[in-house]
Protein backbone atom coordinates (compact mmCIF):
# COMPACT_ATOMS: atom_id res chain seq x y z
CA UNK A 1 0.00 0.00 0.00
CA UNK A 2 3.06 2.25 -0.04
CA UNK A 3 2.04 3.59 -3.45
CA UNK A 4 -1.34 4.87 -2.28
CA UNK A 5 -1.13 7.80 0.14
CA UNK A 6 -4.83 7.50 0.99
CA UNK A 7 -4.27 4.04 2.46
CA UNK A 8 -1.40 4.89 4.81
CA UNK A 9 -1.66 3.02 8.08
CA UNK A 10 -1.04 4.11 11.65
CA UNK A 11 1.08 1.84 13.82
CA UNK A 12 -1.72 0.43 15.97
CA UNK A 13 -0.85 -3.27 16.11
CA UNK A 14 1.49 -5.92 14.72
CA UNK A 15 1.27 -8.88 12.39
CA UNK A 16 1.66 -11.29 15.31
CA UNK A 17 -1.23 -9.69 17.25
CA UNK A 18 -3.48 -9.21 14.19
CA UNK A 19 -2.46 -11.75 11.53
CA UNK A 20 -5.56 -11.69 9.29
CA UNK A 21 -7.73 -14.60 8.18
CA UNK A 22 -6.55 -15.37 4.68
CA UNK A 23 -3.32 -13.49 4.26
CA UNK A 24 -1.92 -14.22 0.80
CA UNK A 25 -4.87 -16.36 -0.29
CA UNK A 26 -6.88 -13.74 -2.17
CA UNK A 27 -5.97 -10.39 -3.71
CA UNK A 28 -3.17 -9.42 -1.36
CA UNK A 29 0.14 -11.29 -1.41
CA UNK A 30 1.78 -12.86 1.63
CA UNK A 31 3.58 -10.30 3.77
CA UNK A 32 7.03 -11.90 3.99
CA UNK A 33 7.71 -12.23 0.23
CA UNK A 34 6.27 -8.74 -0.31
CA UNK A 35 8.51 -7.24 2.39
CA UNK A 36 11.53 -8.96 0.84
CA UNK A 37 10.56 -7.56 -2.57
CA UNK A 38 10.08 -4.02 -1.26
CA UNK A 39 13.46 -4.08 0.48
CA UNK A 40 15.09 -5.33 -2.69
CA UNK A 41 13.37 -2.69 -4.80
CA UNK A 42 14.26 0.10 -2.38
CA UNK A 43 17.95 -0.78 -2.61
CA UNK A 44 18.00 -0.65 -6.41
CA UNK A 45 18.28 3.08 -7.03
CA UNK A 46 17.82 3.14 -10.79
CA UNK A 47 15.39 0.23 -10.62
CA UNK A 48 15.08 -0.80 -14.25
CA UNK A 49 18.78 -0.63 -15.01
CA UNK A 50 19.44 -2.97 -12.07
CA UNK A 51 16.26 -5.07 -12.41
CA UNK A 52 17.87 -8.33 -13.49
CA UNK A 53 20.78 -7.95 -11.09
CA UNK A 54 18.45 -7.66 -8.09
CA UNK A 55 15.80 -10.06 -9.29
CA UNK A 56 17.80 -13.04 -8.00
CA UNK A 57 17.30 -11.66 -4.46
CA UNK A 58 13.49 -11.66 -4.83
CA UNK A 59 11.27 -14.46 -3.55
CA UNK A 60 11.04 -17.23 -6.16
CA UNK A 61 7.38 -16.60 -7.00
CA UNK A 62 8.18 -12.97 -7.91
CA UNK A 63 11.11 -13.74 -10.21
CA UNK A 64 10.67 -13.43 -13.97
CA UNK A 65 10.56 -16.46 -16.22
CA UNK A 66 13.85 -17.28 -17.92
CA UNK A 67 14.06 -15.43 -21.22
CA UNK A 68 11.28 -12.98 -20.33
CA UNK A 69 11.34 -9.72 -22.22
CA UNK A 70 10.75 -6.63 -20.11
CA UNK A 71 10.10 -3.24 -21.72
CA UNK A 72 10.21 -0.12 -19.56
CA UNK A 73 7.32 2.27 -20.16
CA UNK A 74 5.66 5.15 -18.39
CA UNK A 75 1.88 4.88 -17.84
CA UNK A 76 0.14 7.66 -19.77
CA UNK A 77 -1.21 9.56 -16.77
CA UNK A 78 2.34 9.84 -15.42
CA UNK A 79 3.93 11.02 -18.68
CA UNK A 80 3.77 14.77 -17.89
CA UNK A 81 5.95 14.21 -14.82
CA UNK A 82 8.61 12.52 -16.99
CA UNK A 83 8.92 15.05 -19.83
CA UNK A 84 12.65 14.52 -20.31
CA UNK A 85 12.26 10.79 -21.11
CA UNK A 86 8.66 10.69 -22.32
CA UNK A 87 9.53 10.17 -25.98
CA UNK A 88 11.77 7.18 -25.11
CA UNK A 89 9.43 5.46 -22.64
CA UNK A 90 5.96 6.28 -23.95
CA UNK A 91 3.43 3.43 -24.00
CA UNK A 92 2.68 4.58 -27.55
CA UNK A 93 5.99 3.07 -28.69
CA UNK A 94 5.70 -0.31 -26.97
CA UNK A 95 5.11 -3.02 -29.55
CA UNK A 96 1.96 -4.97 -28.67
CA UNK A 97 0.68 -2.46 -26.13
CA UNK A 98 -2.03 -1.17 -28.46
CA UNK A 99 -4.03 1.56 -26.75
CA UNK A 100 -3.07 0.36 -23.27
CA UNK A 101 -2.65 3.30 -20.94
CA UNK A 102 -0.94 1.34 -18.13
CA UNK A 103 -3.13 2.96 -15.48
CA UNK A 104 -5.26 -0.02 -14.41
CA UNK A 105 -3.86 -0.07 -10.89
CA UNK A 106 -4.66 3.63 -10.52
CA UNK A 107 -8.33 2.99 -11.36
CA UNK A 108 -8.47 0.26 -8.72
CA UNK A 109 -6.88 2.50 -6.08
CA UNK A 110 -9.08 5.48 -6.93
CA UNK A 111 -12.16 3.41 -6.19
CA UNK A 112 -10.75 2.34 -2.83
CA UNK A 113 -9.30 5.64 -1.58
CA UNK A 114 -12.43 6.19 0.51
CA UNK A 115 -11.38 3.26 2.71
CA UNK A 116 -8.43 5.26 3.98
CA UNK A 117 -10.04 6.97 6.96
CA UNK A 118 -11.71 3.84 8.28
CA UNK A 119 -8.59 1.69 7.83
CA UNK A 120 -6.02 3.99 9.46
CA UNK A 121 -6.84 2.65 12.90
CA UNK A 122 -6.95 -1.03 11.88
CA UNK A 123 -4.27 -3.55 12.64
CA UNK A 124 -2.48 -5.15 9.70
CA UNK A 125 -4.65 -8.28 9.58
CA UNK A 126 -7.98 -6.44 9.69
CA UNK A 127 -6.67 -4.00 7.10
CA UNK A 128 -5.54 -6.82 4.85
CA UNK A 129 -8.88 -8.63 5.16
CA UNK A 130 -10.82 -5.42 4.46
CA UNK A 131 -8.83 -4.75 1.30
CA UNK A 132 -9.32 -8.35 0.14
CA UNK A 133 -13.08 -8.00 0.69
CA UNK A 134 -13.30 -4.71 -1.20
CA UNK A 135 -11.07 -5.90 -4.06
CA UNK A 136 -13.22 -9.03 -4.34
CA UNK A 137 -16.40 -6.96 -4.54
CA UNK A 138 -14.81 -4.58 -7.07
CA UNK A 139 -13.79 -7.58 -9.19
CA UNK A 140 -17.29 -9.08 -8.91
CA UNK A 141 -18.81 -5.80 -10.16
CA UNK A 142 -16.75 -6.05 -13.34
Amino acid sequence: MDANDHLKQQLVSSHSQDPGFGTGLSYMVQREPYDAYVLSKASQGDWFKNLFKHEVEWPLQLQLDTGATVTPAIPKLHEPAHKEIHDKLSMNHVVGAGLTDGECIERIWARHNTLGNSMKGMGPGARHDTLDDHFGFWNWLK
